[in-house]
């Protein structure tokens, strides 16, 4: 069975990320959506970054990717916070256009929630790997609400499924051993209070990713 793909998102704070790196995780976000209590400044992450790099120079594990999460971002705005920043991805939420951003020069994740009709959605524009949170109107991800597992599992079957929505160390286990998803995506399930991420509960997520039991259909 291939391996989980993890990413700790709304990370806010150099010690949470090289923590998360240090546990295992595969990916960090970051968000720049001013209206999301776990956004952060265009100077915060690029302290972020710079601090995962000088990690990968130094303790020689393999590279932590780093997404920046956006929300209907303007095209050269977005290239000017690439070029500032130094991520390895942009996560896109929001109505993005096919081809948005295709010249950025890093890897793009669409996200997805799960609002009525979101199949065909998923089927004309997702690509190889898509995220896909819960949907709640007015809302870009981080609302803690779980995704119907029965529509999950038929979304992983498209393509490389990241899973968000409702995860943390209690479920994500069982809900891996029920959707199969290529990887899962946690905020909110990690957070001892909004936008406060505690380094004890990314631990423990992350012991659950890795579990025999989230592997076990």
């Amino acid at each position: 069975m291939a391996r989980l793909w993890v990413k700790i998102c709304g990370v806010r704070a150099v010690e949470a990320a090289l923590h998360a790196r240090a546990e295992g995780a595969d990916a960090i976000g970051l968000n720049l959506y001013p209206p999301s209590p776990r956004s952060i400044s265009l100077e915060q992450a690029a302290e972020i970054c710079a601090a995962l790099r000088d990690a990968e120079r130094h303790d020689g594990q393999p590279p932590t990717e780093t997404f920046l999460v956006v929300v209907n971002p303007v095209e050269d705005q977005l290239a000017a916070w690439v070029d500032l920043i130094g991520p390895t991805s942009v996560q896109l939420h929001g109505d993005v256009p096919d081809g948005f951003g295709a010249w950025l020069g890093v890897n793009q994740l669409r996200a997805f929630t799960a609002a009525p009709g979101v199949m065909d959605t998923l089927r004309a524009r997702a690509g190889r790997r898509f995220l896909l949170d819960a949907y709640v109107p007015g809302v870009h991800g981080g609302t803690g609400r779980t995704v119907d597992l029965s529509l999950a599992k038929e979304a992983a079957r498209l393509g490389e499924l990241v899973l968000a929505g409702g995860l943390g160390p209690e479920n994500v286990a069982e809900v891996v051993a029920a959707v199969q998803p290529f990887g899962v995506d946690v905020c909110s399930g990690v957070e001892s209070s909004p936008g406060r991420q505690s380094l004890e509960r990314i631990s423990a997520f992350l012991r659950g990713c890795r579990s025999d039991d989230a592997r076990s259909p």
